[in-house]
């Protein structure tokens, strides 16, 4: 008759293998452990000059200046984007060159305390689809904003520099070492995106189209208000007088509306249209959020000590494998 095999002796097995894994792996931690201690003991004047000139270095460089994030809230007008966008990234390379004498150019008093300037679209899907009856480009805003809600990857599409540029405002980051006044930088850096002679000829025009939809869209509303006081006129002398059509009554007093409306956003974008680059809203010396802000004195002797480590280790490795290789030959 065939033996069978014993499942419990089989599971006795089983518990003893894991045991003694068990007890090999905590033998191993206990030597590390152990290892370490012996580490420090070896190199604790080492380990102790490293952590005090760590920490004194790191004290050093918390007090420094510390960055402060100059925020500004522009709409690029005429169709200016693409320029603005150009303009920063060709002041940041003037910034990585050191080039001063291109910001005294331009007025900035204190180009040195400049880190980096930033934009970014302010992300608006309701101003994106905006009006989208109105005319032709907001229609295919429209269509856009349908092709990419069924793509899936609408986070993605929305945020990506392409589409950034159809956002009206977007916002500027000025990085400065310290705080500042704004007309050592703001103003001057404005002033300077303002001064583009090509999109001063553009808001010349502009401006100028807008003088004449103003006056049109005036006479057009007095001719209408003149039509519907004719008619209420002559409705009260005399009770046979009507529109053939009710619907052109309404067609009137539709088109008033239209008009009205069209003329109140032409005197807001009088308003608008004063500058190349429009500031709405500016923050400034607002305290720069960082992971490693303040907090030097404790990373920076942590990395000496790191640093220190790694180096020990790889000489303790070189010369055991040194020594191997002599007993070997």
């Amino acid at each position: 008759m065939a033996a069978h095999p014993n499942g419990s002796g089989e599971k006795e097995i089983s518990l003893s293998d894991i045991s003694l894994m068990v007890k090999k792996y905590r033998e191993k931690f206990n030597d590390t452990i152990f290892n370490a201690i012996l580490f420090v003991q070896r190199f604790i004047i080492a380990i102790v000059i490293i952590l005090v000139a760590g920490i004194a270095y790191g004290i050093y460089l918390d007090s420094a200046p510390k960055p402060y994030d100059q925020k500004i809230l522009v709409t690029p007008n005429f169709e200016s984007v693409d320029y603005l966008y150009q303009e920063i990234e060709v002041i940041n390379t003037k910034l990585s060159e050191h080039d001063y004498e291109y910001f005294s150019g331009i007025g900035i008093k204190n180009p040195g305390s400049i880190i980096k300037i930033q934009i970014e679209p302010v992300i608006d899907i309701y101003e994106f689809i905006d009006n989208v009856e109105e005319n032709e480009l907001n229609d295919r805003k429209f269509e856009i904003f349908r092709l990419i809600a069924e793509s899936g990857e609408m986070d993605k599409i929305l945020e990506d520099e392409t589409t950034s540029k159809y956002y009206k405002n977007q916002k500027i980051v000025i990085i400065t070492a310290g705080k500042v006044l704004e007309d050592e930088v703001i103003t001057p850096l404005i002033t300077h995106f303002n001064n583009a002679p090509y999109f001063q000829e553009l808001k010349k025009q502009y401006n100028e189209n807008l003088d004449k939809q103003i006056k049109e869209n005036n006479l057009t509303v007095q001719y209408i208000d003149t039509l519907l006081r004719n008619y209420s006129d002559m409705r009260g002398k005399s009770s046979s007088v009507y529109f053939s059509d009710n619907s052109a009554l309404h067609e009137v007093i539709r088109q008033k509306r239209y008009t009205l409306e069209s003329l109140l956003k032409n005197r807001i974008n009088v308003i608008n249209y004063d500058s190349v680059v429009k500031v709405d809203a500016t923050a400034i010396n607002v305290k720069h959020k960082g992971l490693l802000i303040n907090r030097m004195k404790i990373v920076v002797p942590l990395f000496f000590l790191f640093v220190f480590v790694c180096l020990m280790m790889f000489i303790s490795f070189y010369k055991s494998q040194k020594k191997r290789r002599e007993a070997i030959a």
